[in-house]
């Protein structure tokens, strides 16, 4: 059985720039990689982010209720995922996801 294709979506407005590189960061480091990784600038051009991601610059602050909806449709166009994992730059996660360790994945 192969594993289902990622999809990472975060949300950013500029502000924490260090919790961004650190939470994109993670985002690399994770054992099974994403398929597809975007990043939506709420307000922010994204100008200084580094990370290879595909990055959704957002001229102005639609409100927390419209970026789950650019996300997820940025991603689901893509055809390239099975699963989104939806974040923020202020949620670092604390543990990689490793294969096969998550409860879900235990038998």
């Amino acid at each position: 059985m192969s594993l289902p294709r990622i999809g990472v979506a975060i949300v950013t407005m500029g502000t924490r720039p260090q919790e961004l590189e650190a939470l994109l960061a993670s985002v690399d480091e994770q054992d099974v990689p994403a398929a597809k990784a975007v990043l939506i600038g709420n307000a922010t051009p994204l100008t200084d982010v580094s990370s290879a991601v595909t990055k959704v610059p957002l001229e102005e602050n639609l409100g927390c209720p419209w970026w789950p909806q650019r996300r997820l449709r940025n991603i689901r166009e893509s055809g390239e995922v099975d699963v989104v994992v939806e974040l923020d730059d202020d949620g670092l996660p604390k543990s990689h996801v490793r294969r096969g360790t998550a409860p879900s994945c235990q038998r």
